[in-house]
Parts: C-alpha cells; sequence; structure tokens
C-alpha cells in the first residue's frame, strides 16, 4: 500500500479550485506553500494511504481490473505484463544454487520413484515454465518422490511428486538423493 500525497487548493472561484498529486512530502509541501503565494484562501494537505488493492506500478492494473488479455502477479506491485525480466532477478547465492542442482539433474538418471530433496523454494523458480509455487507446497530439506518420469522441455524440467498430486515443480529446486 502506497501512501498518497496531496494539495487541496480553493480560492474565491470554484472553478479554479486545484488537486496536486504528489511524489512526497517535500514535494507537497512546495506546492502547498505555492498555492498559499498565488491566494489560495484554503490549503490543505493530506497523507492518506491510497486503497489496498494491489496495483501494478507501471500501468495501474488491479485484480478486479486486468491488463487486456490478462495478467498475473510477478511482485505485489508488478503485472506479468510489464514485467521486463524484473521478477527473474537472482542474487549470486541463487545462482550459485541453481547451478549446483543443474549440474546434478544432467548427471542423474531421474525416473518414476526417484527421491529428491527440495533445496530452494525461491518464487522466480517456481514461476519458470510456469510451474506451482513451491513455496505453498514444499518444505525445504524435505525428501520427495518422484510420482513420474520428468516431464523435459528445451529450457527447464518439470517434476511431479507423489506427496503433493497434481502439482509440478521446477527440477531445480531439488537435488537428488541416494
Amino acid at each position: 500500500m502506497a501512501k498518497k500525497y496531496m494539495v487541496y487548493a480553493k480560492g474565491d472561484i470554484p472553478e479554479n479550485n486545484i488537486e496536486i498529486e504528489c511524489f512526497d512530502t517535500a514535494d507537497m509541501n512546495h506546492y502547498a506553500q505555492a498555492c498559499r503565494e498565488q491566494g489560495y484562501k484554503e490549503v490543505t494537505t493530506s497523507t492518506d494511504r491510497e486503497s489496498s488493492e494491489q496495483k501494478c506500478r507501471v500501468c495501474g492494473c488491479t485484480w478486479n481490473n486486468a491488463c487486456e488479455g490478462g495478467c498475473y502477479w510477478v511482485k505485489d506491485d508488478l503485472c506479468s505484463k510489464c514485467d521486463k525480466g524484473e521478477a527473474m532477478k537472482m542474487d549470486t547465492n541463487t545462482i550459485e544454487r541453481l547451478e549446483k542442482a543443474f549440474d546434478g539433474f544432467k548427471k542423474a538418471d531421474f525416473k518414476k520413484g526417484s527421491k529428491v530433496r527440495c533445496i530452494s523454494v525461491d518464487e522466480a523458480q517456481s514461476r519458470w515454465g510456469g510451474n506451482d509455487p513451491a513455496a505453498q507446497y514444499l518444505e525445504m530439506g524435505k525428501v520427495y518422490i518422484l510420482a513420474r518420469d520428468p516431464e523435459v522441455h528445451s529450457f527447464h524440467t518439470k517434476l511431479y511428486l507423489e506427496e503433493v498430486p497434481g502439482k509440478k515443480f521446477n527440477s531445480v529446486q531439488f537435488e537428488e538423493v541416494d
């Protein structure tokens, strides 16, 4: 929820009344002073919080008023249509864990019944390839059993687990268990 900084100025002629949305407190105070200097009789400021409805910071879409063709939230204030890769940015530790996991999966011969350990519930990893959110269904360090053979795609592999029927997860979020 973002703060909304506003200046309301009323003069002798109602048609000249103004509302100014500002960037921050300093900006709001500057415009309020300017309105007073220009002779507005009643100048008020407000730092009310905006509606708690989730809103994209780029296009302004909301849950109830999505982008044309639909969109989904990649961050609390960013929809999928406006995302330019920001949701996929990861820190160095995450990248190193991904590389380690990928190396392990390249060498592994996974099949139905194989045991894997969850090593990441990272949201960006979960979203890659349209998988289900690992943080919602899995526990870090817990061992799971593959319900079927992995579904291999050109840039990612999906795993289906016996413990979470009907859900799919990104293979980089797991390591092989002997």
